[in-house]
């Protein structure tokens, strides 16, 4: 129930954006803000200040933050019109991949922060909600709807694939919450 209410919510925002409702949710123009999360060594040349690599429009095209969506979840979870067990429903591959090869966060689970407001108990400091990163398209073949563990392994894709796109997704270790962050076209179709 929680999915499709979900998707039935993000197919009318795109329709309402095509007419100019409201802002659109797809920008091309906006680097993603999760994916510097990966903490792998960039060489020298494009290091940047914090040691992240930089990713320009011309290298990310087509990214969609789900932000919005994740903030009206998890109001509809506070105001009790969705219940915990819709949300915290994470399949037992993607807390494996969150958990083994998910890149950590500074951020706590929404849920997770709920539940300890409630009970007024102290905020958990332990680094539990992961971001997994799973790449889908037709140029991948085989390796399609697989999880890219490594920054380098993304780029490795982007340079020898045509197209495809690439989905980040949090998971908490501890509730399962699970909700795609962002979403990317990437590979030498989009490249700069």
């Amino acid at each position: 129930m929680g999915l499709r209410r979900w998707m039935a919510e993000l197919v009318t925002a795109r329709q309402m954006a095509s007419t100019g409702c409201i802002a659109p949710m797809h920008r091309p123009d906006v680097p993603p803000r999760h994916i510097d999360m990966i903490q792998q060594p960039v060489p020298a040349a494009t290091r940047q200040k914090g040691g992240t690599r930089a990713y320009t429009s011309g290298a990310m095209r087509g990214f969609i933050d789900y932000r919005m969506a994740k903030r009206a979840l998890v109001r509809e979870v506070t105001r009790g019109s969705v219940s915990v067990q819709d949300v915290c429903d994470a399949h037992p591959e993607l807390l494996r991949a969150a958990r083994y090869g998910g890149a950590g966060t500074h951020r706590t689970c929404p849920i997770c922060r709920l539940a300890d407001d409630r009970a007024d108990v102290p905020l958990d400091e332990a680094d539990t909600l992961r971001l997994v990163t799973y790449a889908f398209g037709d140029d991948l073949k085989r390796k399609s709807g697989q999880v890219v563990w490594t920054r380098q392994e993304l780029d490795d894709l982007a340079r020898s694939h045509g197209s495809f796109t690439a989905y980040v997704v949090e998971c908490c270790l501890v509730c399962g919450w699970n909700h795609l962050v962002e979403s990317f076209l990437l590979g030498r179709a989009y490249a700069g």
